[in-house]
Parts: C-alpha cells; structure tokens; sequence
C-alpha cells in the first residue's frame, strides 16, 4: 500500500473517520456497513484497478461481493487496542444531453463517503453516507453493517445491506467510480428501482467448506424487507413484516475472474394503496471479472401476487455488458456497451411508474489518473409504445 506524504495525520484522521461515523448515526435511519467479502475482485471487475492512492478492504460482509476504496493516508495504523481507522469518498459531475437533445444541463451525482473501523477479534463496522442533488439536497445513510466473522465459512453481518438479488448491486454501490459505465444498468437504477436495493436485517455468509475446486459461497438473510422499494412502498408501518433472501455462486479457485451464481428474496410487502402484495425475485447471473475481456450478464424474475387477486403478475429483465482495456499507450481506454431490457406486466398495479424499454448503451471510460475517470457514454432508448430517442453523457467521476 502506497502511504501519502502527511505530517502528524494520526490523531487527525481519527477524527474524520469517526466524524464520518457520526453523520451515520444522527442522520436517522440507519446506514452503516463493514467493508466487504473476498471485494479486491470487486473493485477491478467491471472497473479499472484500485488506484495506487487507494487500497482495497478484502474482508467479507453482508453485501457479497462489496467494495470499500480507502485512504491509506487516513488511518492506516492500529492503535494499542488493535482498531483500524480508515475513511474514503467518491463523486461524480456530468453534462446530460436526452430526448434528442432537447434536455441539456449539467448534473451533480453523488458525494458518498465510507468509514471502516476494524475491531480486534473478527469484529467490524462499516458507514456509507451519500449527500444527493436531486431532487433537492439529502443526506441519507446508504449503509450501516455491524459484523462478526468467525470463520472464512461464517460471517454475521447486521444492519442497513444492500440486498445482493443482482450481482451488480452488491458490488458497486454508490461510487460510479468503481464501475466502468457511467450509468447502472436500466433493472438496479437506485431508490425508485425495478427491485429493491436496500434492507434492514440479519446476514450470514461465507465460504462453504466443501468441493474447494468450486469455491461455493452462500448468503442467507433476513429483514424487513427492502426499504426503499418506491414503487410498491406506501411508507406505511408493517409489524412483523419479515423478508428473506438465499443465495449460493461459485467463485472457482482456477478461473478467479469467473462467478456464476443465482439469489432468491421474497417479501410480502404492502403496494402504496395499502394492499398486500406478495413479491418474489430470482436473479441469475454470469460474471467474468477480467479486464481483456470483462463481460457481465444478468436476468430478474419478478413474481407479484395481490391479496384477493387470482391472477399472478411476471415481469423480467436483463442486460449484457462487455468491456475490452486497450493496450500500450492506449492503455488508459476501455470501451464498452451494453444492451437492457425490462418488460413489465403493464396491468401490475405495483410497476405504474414504471416503463417497458431497451436502452442500447456505448462509451469509452478513460482513466486519466489512478483515481479520476472521465466517461464519453450515448445511449439509444427504446420505451415500448413511444418514439425512440438518443442520449448522450460526459461524466466524471473520482475516488480519494
């Protein structure tokens, strides 16, 4: 790890790491999370390798394949109690330009800000707090993880997750830096998604000690379910209301670029006129983390079942993304495109906001230092029953 020149940062790095902390716990609704499950794979997979300024936690959490890009100048020693201390941010800036160059402006993404504390004896704790533009300025509590690993076949994790029904959700998180495209794919988005992207529960994770050679990982969780599913939440209050997610992937010692895995969450949550709606999804995945050439693929099955209503609603969704870094002095330049499809049951009363559509996606990420990509991405947008239109967006985006 590549330590920055800085007279006396101990004690003052402290203090940013646990003010970091403490914005976590007094914004309200939970946000903590440890830094992440077998993740230096996380942090190269779709984007370029951990910069030299930054290192990458490589220990297990909630989030399966999660990822933390921290400072080493900021608390990279213990002290004598054995605590680690490390705080880091990403952001992004970009110019817009949709529905056929009609829209023009320039946007502020995201200032996300992550606190990792190890504590002696497999115990951690993890924040990520993002300060949002739109649609007007907030601080929300992304994630807050309390965990305890035993073993390399058992880790706990407690708090505020990202639910991991999508390979990419549990991977990348809010620093767009850490992904290679400038946008998520059309199914994850964020807080108004297809699929919920956060919860509130209990983990267990790790590595099953059986058939090495497949290096099979599980994930068993439950929780309140997802707590920012928008388009089926009436921000009502649900006692006892309990989700569950499983899941199980195979990360092969011998092909440690491949993961090919599937999860299941199931959650009986409410739709915003206060009717029950059962909902369950089954996400697959195959994932080949490599940089020449890095390819990902996922599929959703969306299953809603109403109170009193006999006919069941599917819905589905899917991308495919492939990504190839140049060579030589080109180096610095990664191509890619991606194509996404959502086709929604459009008579589900929980999917009203939202539209069936292909989005055609192609741009070149260029890292112009370690820690700094600059993103030239256009897009073509197919929404079922309307015109089609074009997009285009420069994005910048850093990691510090």
């Amino acid at each position: 790890m590549k330590q920055t020149p800085c007279a006396n940062v101990s004690s003052s790095h402290r203090v940013l790491a646990l003010a970091v902390a403490f914005v976590g716990f007094v914004s309200g609704s939970g946000g903590l999370s440890a830094a992440a499950a077998h993740a230096a794979e996380a942090a190269q997979s779709p984007a370029v390798a951990a910069p030299e300024a930054v290192t990458v936690t490589a220990h297990s959490t909630g989030d399966s394949t999660a990822s933390a890009l921290l400072l080493p100048a900021l608390g990279g020693e213990e002290d004598p109690t054995g605590r680690r201390v490390r705080v880091g941010a990403f952001a992004d800036l970009g110019y817009a330009v949709t529905k056929n160059g009609s829209n023009r402006d320039f946007q502020i993404g995201q200032l996300v800000l992550h606190g990792t504390v190890d504590l002696p004896r497999g115990f951690g704790v993890f924040t990520e707090v993002s300060v949002n533009s739109t649609p007007s300025w907030e601080t929300r509590v992304e994630r807050i993880l309390i965990s305890y690993e035993y073993s390399d076949a058992l880790k706990l994790t407690l708090g505020r997750h990202h639910l991991p029904v999508t390979w990419w959700n549990s991977t990348f998180h809010h620093g767009l830096w850490l992904q290679t495209t400038a946008r998520r794919p059309l199914m994850i988005g964020y807080s108004d998604a297809f699929i919920p992207n956060h919860a509130v529960g209990l983990v267990a994770e790790g590595l099953l000690p059986v058939l090495p050679v497949l290096g099979i990982r599980y994930h068993l969780g439950v929780s309140g379910g997802g707590d920012d599913h928008k388009h089926t939440s009436d921000g009502s209050k649900e006692p006892g209301r309990l989700a569950a997610t499983a899941g199980l992937w195979l990360e092969p010692p011998a092909l440690p670029n491949l993961r090919i895995g599937s999860v299941a969450y199931f959650d009986p949550h409410r739709t915003r006129n206060g009717k029950h709606v059962a909902e369950t999804l089954v996400g697959s995945h195959v994932i080949w983390s490599g940089e020449r050439p890095e390819l990902a693929g996922e599929f959703v099955l969306v299953h809603h079942q109403s109170d009193g209503v006999a006919n069941a609603y599917w819905s589905q969704a899917a991308y495919v993304q492939a990504a190839w870094r140049l060579y030589g002095a080109a180096e610095a330049f990664k191509p890619y495109a991606r194509w996404d499809r959502m086709r929604l049951n459009a008579i589900d009363p929980t999917l009203k906001t939202s539209t069936s559509q292909d989005l055609w996606t192609a741009g070149v990420r260029w890292d112009v230092i370690d820690s700094l990509a600059l993103r030239l991405e256009g897009a073509r947008r197919e929404v079922v029953g309307a015109t089609a239109s074009w997009e285009l967006l420069l994005q910048a985006s850093a990691a510090w």
